[in-house]
């Protein structure tokens, strides 16, 4: 998702040494390239870095506001 290479590895958006835990909303495909170079920095700091490659903004910014709890997660009732 970062880089439109095709994913061979789970990245965790908060980083586990972070804290972050290995529940789905804190799970991001990723290539392995983009998943080590990434480190053990937050998400939210790699994206700074990578915002202008990234083949998909929208979908990874909610992606990084739903790990952040930033992000509602449920439907809108009508």
């Amino acid at each position: 998702m970062w880089c439109g290479n095709p994913a061979t590895t789970v990245d965790h958006m908060i980083p586990s040494s972070k804290g972050g835990s290995d529940l789905p909303q804190n799970l991001l495909a990723s290539c392995s390239e983009c998943n080590s170079r990434r480190g053990n920095r937050s998400a939210f700091v790699y994206f700074k870095e990578k915002w202008h490659s990234a083949p998909s903004l929208i979908k990874l910014s909610y992606r990084i506001m739903v790990a952040y709890g930033s992000a509602p997660t449920s439907k809108i009732k009508n």
